[in-house]
């Protein structure tokens, strides 16, 4: 009897490119790169969980694009409703070595211990974000809140 093999999926929709990796059995297999705005994005990325029989999404859930991180949230917490996808995530920082990471104007993003902040930069040196090679699934967690990091009004 053959057995398929399970596929995992993982998602960094928090800021353009949106990147999504299919992983086989905690090997990165396949890599989707999308520069679309982040709904158009998760339209694609629909189809490839439908296609692809994801049973678990391992993602980043901020910060980042507000709009973004919303309609990720959304979109997974659906999925995992609808279809029974199990969900991880932890924060970008994880997928930029722990860089920078843009806010607006000259605010970023930064991560002091475990508090995340807004600090502000003239210049600074922020990461691109990257999939693993490796899925370590240890890493993640299913506390999948999104966040946001607002500055106060």
């Amino acid at each position: 009897m053959h057995t398929q093999k399970s596929n995992d999926l993982v998602l960094i929709s928090a800021s353009s490119p949106i990147l999504c990796g299919i992983y086989e059995e905690g090997q990165c297999k396949e890599v989707f790169r999308y520069e679309d705005k982040t709904l158009n994005a998760l339209t694609k990325i629909a189809q490839i969980i439908k296609d692809r029989e994801i049973k678990r999404i391992f993602y980043a859930k901020g910060p980042g694009s507000f709009t973004a991180i919303k309609l990720t949230h959304i979109f997974l917490q659906t999925l995992q409703i609808i279809q029974g996808i199990k969900l991880y995530s932890l924060d970008c920082f994880y997928f930029n070595d722990n860089s920078p990471i843009k806010a607006f104007g000259n605010q970023y993003f930064i991560k002091e211990g475990e508090e995340i902040i807004l600090k502000s930069f003239e210049e600074v040196e922020c990461k691109d974000f990257a999939l693993p090679k490796i899925l370590r699934s240890e890493d993640f967690g299913t506390c999948n809140e999104p966040l946001y990091v607002l500055p106060p009004i």
